[in-house]
């Protein structure tokens, strides 16, 4: 036991205990508060008044505010400029999601017709002569190829009764891709006419259309061109996928959702762009950095102040008392004649104190948490702590009163006086009472560490308010 004398020991504590300790200190964190919002305050005054008699830092905050004006103006054009041709960039986009029939054809049940032609021009090459007549095959195979092309494929699409559609889209990199297009091999006199459409009826007006074509123009190119005869010889229909597409509806969709999506970015950026304000040094502005920087110092100070009595006052509470060292709290005796606030009393109550209670029941219930705790074989009470002698005899006086039959006897502080000492030697139970809450933890420690070193363990605390 003597070995462990002085040894700091770890015990519990409750945030909540702790919160409520450091309240009771509310006139304190007021006081605190008010000095360095004050303080504070006075400094951010001072420093905008240096300010405002200064005519150079006048004239730079001119300069600052006319160089932010200027680039916010900038932002805001370049963002306005930036959504009316997204919107408009979008308003396309979304004309042609609706209207152009290559996004609404569905890739993967499309309607594919081909038509293949040859072109005879009964063109031979004479032997043995050196000039040789020229062959309009290539001609006449372009010709047609054009004449084909020419075709009004956005009056072809729609049908009776069915919307208004048309064949273009702006994905540029399948530009290539129609609902008819012309393949040629000139040199062979060959003409493929493939088209894609969502149904075999639009399929078929715009293959009529192509063989309408040309039949039109095969006699006015036989007039111009020369005599050629123009024959079907590969005719095919059937249902298939086309991933070419499939890939353009994917690349249409992944770029119509980046427009929308920076459009709205930009419109967000628009509006969190805030316009700068022209702030002249001012007898205003000197006010206004007052009581800034005093709301500053009213936040700094209650920081600080709490800070200060956690690390100070540490757990006030009968339980963090009962916890650390193990014995009870008796009760708690009023040695002082002024009444206790609301406040005061509110936060006691959470510290397990009950304050301006009847002081003959307070000494009744303190009598019978004697008898109870304490050995009945024994006649006397030391009083020991280190509260004042006066508050000490206070409470003797009111256990006496209660307690008849026991010797009381005073002891005092056990870290510096002998009378104490002397009186531990002898077989009378302990009582300790300490001033709440303005006893040190440390003072406390050290008497339970003597009391420990000298086996004399007390019935338990008694505080004085």
């Amino acid at each position: 036991m003597k070995e462990n004398f002085g040894a700091n020991e770890e015990y519990e504590i409750r945030l909540g205990d702790v919160f409520w300790s450091v309240m009771r200190r509310w006139r304190g964190l007021i006081i605190a508060m008010i000095i360095f919002g004050i303080l504070i305050g006075l400094f951010g005054a001072v420093r905008e008044y240096r300010r405002y008699t200064d005519p150079a830092a006048n004239a730079k905050k001119q300069e600052e505010y006319e160089s932010s004006m200027e680039q916010y103006q900038r932002s805001k054009d370049a963002y306005e400029a930036k959504i009316d041709n997204l919107k408009e960039w979008i308003g396309r986009l979304d004309f042609y999601k609706e209207n152009s029939l290559m996004l609404l054809m569905d890739p993967y049940d499309i309607c594919k017709s081909t038509l293949t032609y040859y072109v005879d021009t009964g063109y031979e090459i004479m032997p043995g002569v050196t000039y040789q007549n020229p062959n309009y095959t290539g001609v006449l195979v372009d010709s047609y190829a054009s004449a084909i092309s020419r075709l009004p494929f956005d009056d072809l699409i729609d049908l009776r009764g069915g919307p208004d559609l048309t064949t273009a889209h702006t994905v540029s990199k399948y530009s290539s891709k129609k609902v008819c297009t012309v393949e040629t091999d000139t040199s062979k006199g060959i003409l493929k006419v493939t088209v894609i459409c969502d149904t075999e009826e639009r399929s078929s007006v715009i293959l009529q259309a192509v063989r309408d074509a040309v039949t039109e123009n095969e006699a006015l190119l036989t007039q111009v061109v020369g005599e050629h005869t123009i024959t079907v010889i590969g005719e095919t229909s059937e249902h298939t996928l086309d991933l070419d597409l499939a890939n353009m509806q994917t690349t249409f969709t992944n770029e119509y959702e980046s427009n929308t999506n920076e459009l709205t970015k930009t419109e967000e950026l628009l509006n969190d762009l805030e316009e700068p304000v022209k702030t002249v040094h001012s007898k205003r502005t000197i006010v206004k950095q007052g009581i800034k920087y005093g709301i500053l110092g009213l936040v700094i100070g209650l920081i600080l102040s709490v800070l200060y009595y956690i690390f100070k006052d540490h757990d006030r509470s009968v339980s963090g008392l009962q916890r650390r060292y193990g014995i009870p709290v008796l009760g708690a005796v009023r040695t002082s004649g002024k009444k206790a606030g609301r406040i005061d009393r509110k936060i006691a109550s959470r510290l397990g104190l009950s304050l301006n209670e009847d002081s003959g029941n307070t000494a009744a219930y303190i009598g019978s948490a004697i008898r109870a705790f304490g050995d009945g074989e024994q006649k006397g009470l030391l009083f020991v702590g280190s509260a004042s002698e006066d508050r000490i005899r206070c409470v003797m006086e009111s256990v006496a009163e209660k307690l008849p039959d026991k010797e009381i006897r005073y002891g005092g502080d056990v870290r510096k006086s002998a009378q104490a000492i002397d009186g531990l030697t002898g077989t009378a139970d302990v009582i300790c009472v300490e001033e709440w809450p303005a006893f040190s933890d440390k003072q406390v420690a050290q008497q339970m560490d003597i009391l420990q070193a000298l086996d004399r363990k007390p019935l338990g605390f008694i505080l004085v308010t």
